[in-house]
């Protein structure tokens, strides 16, 4: 018999160990991680109704007059401009 049989195949206690070490509680990092991806559907739909909330305003306050469509594309580029930034933070979050 060797050493690595007697080793737990799911190697959740390499997982517990590590946490216990840092000083975490292993089940509560791993609650926690699952209320995280629970809780982020919700946060995106509310997003979602955000934004198209802002697109219903946006096509009705920009109004119908001689330069609408120029007040509505000034609007949408600041809006744009936001979530370029939004889009880097995240990804610079990532790495």
């Amino acid at each position: 018999m060797t050493f690595w049989r007697f080793q737990e195949p799911s190697l959740k206690h390499l997982h517990d160990m590590t946490h216990l070490c840092l000083g975490i509680d292993p089940d509560g990092a791993l609650a926690a991680d699952e209320q995280r991806r629970k809780d982020k559907p919700a946060i995106l739909k509310n997003f979602k109704e955000e934004v198209m909330d802002f697109v219903r305003e946006a096509a009705y306050l920009s109004g119908s007059g001689q330069f609408s469509n120029q007040k509505l594309d000034q609007a949408l580029t600041i809006a744009r401009q936001a979530m370029d930034q939004a889009r880097e933070d995240l990804q610079w979050s990532e790495r």
